[in-house]
């Protein structure tokens, strides 16, 4: 990270700074280069002057650097540097009476200081040593025997040096001064002067700055991980250079690293203190505002930095992820994309806004944001994961394991990508192939909760109870107690069952795996217990003709067929289907377009069930979820075809559209039935209720029902529209 781009207007002081590094870091040539480029635009720029005039005097040209310090300190007298070096260069001269005169004028305006009393102390040092009497008493300038009236230059500057050891630095100055004057190409005596103006140099910039390799330092150990040690050297430094911007900045995103955001801030606020117009100061601050929880504020600074950098990207990148946490997906997305306008290759924004896309149903977008980040960087293996994910989620799983292959061939350590890859070979139906890479997962996570929920959820498909259990024991993630509750109902242990369901209720917990194991277990036991969910749910299983309301033809038909004779999506395996097949993926998400319209039909449809209801005081209608999103896919069989029970557990309602239904060579050929209980279980007809279903019925029932379909006989298909109604978390 550099912590100085964009602290400075996006023009000249840009430039200023860029000169600054490149005098501080050695490479002259370019810094002399730089400050004379900007001398051409702004001949009367003060701190420009002023460091060219540094170089200047470096190099042994002291007359020159003479012109350059005059002319910074008549554009800028509040600046006390730009006093001192003018005197300096006049000591080194041996205009003592002049350095004496502006010594006094400084004074005035700045005040007493630790460096004016060195100049002062060095002034009348050489006046000593020309005449005995300090420059106050005598009141007029003096001048001195010129060093090589007694000496050839080789002894000179041998006695330069001998002066310079001994400390007397002012003096070796003027002796090599004295030779250049007269010998301007001799190399040792520039070379000596230079010497010791490199550590006249550094005293002089080291008065408000650190060095850069001070600075190279600590970010070194910043990026090193070792932030509290990068914090204690930073704070020891703002001690010495209490003005100094970047390590304000550096001591910020200490703190902010170390999760003390108040104090992060702070340190943001004294670096905007130091330079108003510094934009990586107010993004920095927005960033640990943001996840302070004060998101209003962090957005307040993040446009202040894209005022101050127009060209910004990673403020519009983290205002994106500010905007994001607030909601505001669509500011969001548009953020990141104003981001990936100002850099085309900001992998990370891609990546990010692939997440929104998602999260606003638009697949196909989001895969190609994904597709553009590696475009960018191949081996971005959250681009990889999260690309998987969209795929597995648009139905295209051989594409989505590809994906996870890649991600994984990078780094074969991803525990997600291993979760995520058992997940669509499970949808696949693969199950051992699942299972392989779950066990994977939780080899590299012992931990890792997913894992075991979905090996849990696996094993309990294939009724290995016992050992789902343990995994469903070991995890917090997701559904994982309510799972562990089927599996004790399964394994029929009872008081186990009933500790869990107990607990369960305590916690006010409302989801259709709770209220239809409260029935089946009431069915089962003979205990009954509260049932948060839905106590009686065939009370609440409605049957509307759809035909009798809509063009069912036009809105309904056309459409299913429209996506099941394209056959682009594939087919999930699912083995409760017999002699039929089930599209992969949500439709509402998938088709769109062809979906649209059935969409607000079930909306509307939903919404009425909800008014035929009002009065009720099930859970499952008087906690109804404040935003839901909808879950469709196509189903079809041919004769002889069935459904075996199940349950939606991640609905709400669930529901089936009869998009064509064969006639009936038998009274229940081909109904739905839903049911409290398994048809292997013993059920009166109190606890079941079959339902004759034909082509434009719609049917909608509390998820925690049971369901099946009856066998039927004919030539044509059966097909249906189910789809759930999930809540938004």
């Amino acid at each position: 990270m550099n912590f100085l781009d964009n602290c400075m207007q996006p023009t000249i002081d840009e430039v200023l700074q860029k000169a600054f590094t490149a005098h501080t870091s050695g490479q002259l040539q370019d810094a002399e280069n730089i400050y004379k480029a900007m001398l051409k635009t702004h001949p009367k720029h003060p701190h420009a002057n002023h460091n060219l005039g540094l170089l200047e005097a470096e190099a042994g040209r002291v007359e020159n650097a003479l012109v350059f310090f005059k002319t910074a300190l008549e554009a800028n007298k509040d600046i006390e540097q730009f006093w001192l070096s003018y005197i300096d260069s006049l000591i080194q001269l041996n205009l003592t009476a002049e350095a004496y005169s502006l010594l006094i004028e400084s004074k005035k305006k700045h005040g007493e200081s630790e460096a004016l009393n060195h100049l002062k102390q060095r002034i009348n040092s050489l006046h000593e040593m020309t005449r005995g009497v300090t420059l106050a008493e005598s009141g007029q300038e003096l001048t001195r025997v010129n060093v090589l009236t007694k000496l050839k230059p080789d002894p000179a500057i041998r006695l330069a040096k001998k002066r310079y050891k001994a400390g007397a630095i002012d003096e070796a100055k003027l002796i090599y001064t004295d030779i250049i004057k007269k010998f301007p190409h001799n190399k040792r005596a520039i070379d000596g002067l230079k010497s010791i103006s490199n550590g006249a140099l550094g005293k002089v910039l080291k008065v408000q700055y650190p060095s850069q390799p001070q600075l190279d330092l600590l970010m070194k150990i910043f990026n090193q991980g070792q932030f509290q040690q990068a914090l204690d050297d930073t704070t020891l430094l703002i001690s010495q250079f209490p003005n100094s911007l970047p390590l304000y900045i550096i001591q910020g995103a200490a703190y902010a690293r170390l999760d003390h955001l108040s104090s992060a801030i702070d340190s943001y606020k004294k670096a905007i203190k130091i330079q108003p117009n510094c934009a990586e100061a107010y993004n920095n601050m927005a960033i640990s505002l943001n996840a302070k929880g004060d998101i209003e504020q962090a957005l307040k600074c993040y446009k202040q930095a894209v005022k101050l950098a127009p060209k910004y990207a990673e403020a519009y990148y983290n205002m994106g992820i500010a905007l994001t946490d607030k909601g505001d997906l669509n500011s969001a997305i548009d953020s990141y994309k104003r981001a990936i306008k100002i850099n085309p290759n900001y992998a990370d924004a891609y990546n990010n806004m692939g997440l929104l896309l998602i999260d606003k149903n638009d697949v196909a977008a989001a895969i190609n944001s994904y597709q553009q980040a590696l475009w960018i960087n191949p081996e971005n293996i959250g681009a990889l994961n999260n690309l998987g994910n969209a795929q597995q989620g648009n139905g295209e799983l051989e594409l989505a394991i590809d994906s996870y292959r890649k991600a994984l061939k990078i780094k074969p350590d991803f525990a997600e990508v291993l979760c995520n890859m058992g997940n669509a070979f499970n949808e696949k139906g693969d199950l051992e192939l699942a299972m392989s890479n779950y066990k994977n997962a939780l080899n590299l996570e012992p931990d890792y909760g997913e894992a075991h929920c979905n090996l849990g959820q696996l094993l309990l498909g294939t009724k290995d109870y016992d050992e789902a259990a343990e995994h469903f024991r070991l995890s917090t993630y997701g559904q994982s107690k309510l799972y562990l509750l089927r599996c004790l109902y399964h394994q029929d242990k009872k008081s186990l069952f009933y500790d869990q369901l107990d607990s369960l209720i305590s916690q006010g917990e409302i989801h259709p795996i709770i209220g239809s194991l409260g029935c089946r277990s009431a069915v089962r036991y003979g205990v009954e217990k509260r049932n948060l969910f839905c106590k009686q749910p065939l009370e609440y299983v409605s049957k509307i003709n759809l035909k009798q309301k809509y063009n069912f033809e036009k809105l309904f038909i056309k459409p299913a067929k429209a996506i099941l004779n394209e056959a682009k999506l594939p087919n999930k395996k699912q083995s409760l289907l017999t002699n039929g097949c089930q599209t992969s993926g949500n439709l509402f998400t998938l088709e769109p377009d062809l979906m649209k319209d059935i969409e607000k039909i079930i909306r509307l449809e939903i919404k009425n069930y909800q008014t035929n209801f009002k009065h009720s005081e099930e859970g499952f209608l008087t906690n109804w979820p404040m935003e839901y999103s909808l879950k469709g896919w196509l189903v079809s069989m041919k004769s002889g075809g069935n459904l075996q029970p199940h349950m939606h557990e991640n609905g709400w309602i669930s529901g089936s559209i009869y998009i064509n239904v064969p006639s009936k060579l038998m009274t229940e050929s081909g109904n739905l039935v839903v049911s409290i209980e398994e048809r292997s279980e013993k059920e009166t007809k109190q606890q079941q209720k079959s339902i004759d279903v034909v082509t434009g019925n719609l049917c909608l029932f509390p998820a925690s029902l049971l369901h099946h379909t009856v066998p039927f006989e004919s030539e044509y298909e059966r097909i249906v529209l189910a789809f759930d109604v999930v809540p938004k978390k």
